[in-house]
């Protein structure tokens, strides 16, 4: 009798051990169901929301639990996220209304009103530079950035950071 029951109890283990492994497995099977394709677009999604202060639909959080988990099974590495969220990142800022505009709208408008108020109220008028003294600046701005490079950020970063504000500017031209 009591063999039997130890035969019982080592069938029901090994059928619920069963049980989480296949289903674990299936889940994971179907999360690798996911091209690099297909996972880049839902990145690019899910940066765009969350860069222009959209929310994640139902849809698209669904689409990136499946991609954690694809990485918790070791489907994906590290280094191909980041690549993934690289390559999705320089686009959303180029192509879409962020946050980071809407605020600098949102400053610049202040600082209009402000100067107006002044030039109205008190009588100030607007100084504009001259070629040479915006120069002098932005050369003095430069020797702050070398200064800099290195200790606050990497120079890597500061010389993207420059090409792709100089790429920005250009397209503005």
């Amino acid at each position: 009798m009591g063999i039997l029951m130890h035969q019982h109890r080592a069938c029901h283990f090994l059928s619920i051990f069963l049980t989480f492994f296949l289903l674990g497995n299936i889940s994971t099977a179907a999360a690798g169901n996911l091209t690099k394709a297909r996972m880049q677009a839902i990145l690019d999604q899910s940066l765009k929301n969350l860069l222009t202060g959209q929310p994640f639909s139902p849809e698209l959080e669904k689409k990136q639990v499946v991609i954690r988990k694809m990485f918790d099974a070791g489907l994906i590495t590290k280094a191909e996220c980041v690549d993934m969220v690289e390559k999705a990142m320089l686009p959303t800022l180029k192509n879409s209304r962020t946050s980071r505009y809407i605020l600098k709208e949102e400053g610049r408008n202040y600082e209009a009103k402000t100067l107006e108020a002044f030039q109205a109220k008190c009588g100030m008028t607007p100084v504009p530079l001259s070629p040479s003294d915006r120069q002098l600046l932005e050369q003095a701005a430069d020797r702050v950035n070398e200064k800099l490079a290195g200790k606050l950020y990497s120079r890597e970063l500061m010389n993207d950071i420059q090409q792709a504000l100089a790429e920005l500017r250009a397209e503005k031209q």
